[in-house]
């Protein structure tokens, strides 16, 4: 059987300083995208790993997208599987979860103790909601000493048949995946967990981390649906069409392949000096709708620079100065690097390194003035 895996939709996401309304709407589009590749790939079922909305409370808005986006759902032919992800409320996004079920929407929103399987074609797919050490003490009888001792724990509670081929749907941290801006990590790696954990499943339809990615042999990450921060902009977004032969041998029963779904509107960054970026013949080149960062190689700021990219690119996002961050960075590492005890020596040396001079001599006096005073407090 073959099925398509999304996750972190983040329906109603603030997009930087954008329209709301507008980026509600890419998004949208982006649903009815999803929808259409499941049946031109002649997938049987959709699974979607967490993080339907962006905030537990939802404007009214991304409601109706849901809502609208469930009601092409069940009249798709298709299956689907979800699950909530640790940005929804399990009271908002579960309250029709019965009336769904009619229409082969499958919906899990809360662990209770036993992890909900649905069966289809051979293949058991297990709804596992985001979960974490606090919220199942009260099913597992004590808190869990760690994220990593929880779904242990949790785990350790399922029997699994070896004649069918097994599929985890999970929102969570799995150890040595990576990160990126627009994520909700907790510091220090607290909640992640060992990828070996899974290692009973034949695929784990991961949601959680917005960076299209595999860890281990079988925990797969799709990333979400577009780029939502500046650091995903060398990313490859889309979903991953995942084909189950549950007859096969354990460890050859699953075959993996990224699929493209390309947005109505792009995120790009363009590199340049302010001129270039500006340039008429360069603006008129390239897609003015689009989202874009300015990433300038001017050697010094410019107080002007984000009223004129504005003007030449509407939906700006932001803008930074590339060459002079890489110089003030090659700056610091040469000034950590001086070992002299003379403070004098150690300015010159930074000032040399980040603006390619050295001090002149109105700004030798004022550095020696400033020391003097220093010293005297």
């Amino acid at each position: 059987m073959r099925f398509l895996h999304v996750s972190d939709l983040h329906i109603g996401k603030s997009f930087y300083h954008q329209d709301p309304r507008e980026f509600l709407d890419l998004q949208e589009d982006l649903l009815r995208k999803v929808i259409q590749k499941a049946q031109d790939l002649q997938c049987d079922a959709l699974v979607i790993a967490g993080d339907i909305y962006d905030r537990q409370d939802p404007g009214a808005e991304a409601v109706a997208v849901l809502d609208r986006f469930m009601n092409r759902l069940k009249d798709s032919g298709l299956t689907v599987l979800m699950i909530a992800g640790n940005h929804d409320s399990p009271k908002k996004l579960g309250y029709a979860r019965s009336f769904l079920e009619d229409r082969d929407i499958y919906l899990e929103t809360v662990y209770d103790g036993a992890i909900r399987a649905v069966e289809l074609d051979g293949v058991v797919f297990h709804l596992l909601p985001f979960i974490k050490p606090f919220s199942t003490a009260g099913v597992l009888g004590t808190r869990p000493a760690s994220f990593q001792d929880m779904m242990e724990q949790v785990l350790a509670r399922q029997t699994l048949d070896p004649d069918k081929a097994h599929v985890l749907i999970s929102h969570q941290f799995v150890s040595g995946a990576t990160t990126c801006e627009s994520e909700s990590v907790m510091v220090g790696g607290l909640d992640e967990i060992a990828a070996d954990t899974f290692r009973d499943y034949d695929y784990v339809a991961m949601g959680h981390l917005h960076s299209p990615q595999c860890i281990g042999d079988n925990v797969w990450y799709p990333g979400t649906l577009q780029r939502l921060s500046i650091s995903e902009l060398n990313q490859k977004k889309g979903a991953l069409v995942v084909d189950v032969d549950p007859s096969a041998l354990p460890g050859m029963r699953v075959k993996v392949e990224p699929v493209s779904i390309e947005p109505l509107r792009g995120f790009e960054k363009l590199s340049g000096t302010l001129a270039e970026l500006t340039d008429p013949v360069f603006v008129a080149s390239r897609d003015r709708n689009a989202y874009v960062y300015a990433a300038l190689q001017d050697e010094q700021p410019n107080p002007m620079a984000l009223m004129h990219l504005q003007e030449c690119w509407p939906r700006l996002v932001g803008l930074g100065y590339e060459a002079l961050e890489a110089r003030v960075q090659e700056a610091a590492g040469v000034a950590a690097a001086v070992r002299s005890e003379d403070p004098t020596d150690n300015i010159r040396e930074f000032y040399r390194s980040q603006n390619g001079q050295d001090l002149n001599e109105r700004q030798e006096a004022l550095l020696a003035e400033l020391l003097e005073e220093m010293e005297a407090v």
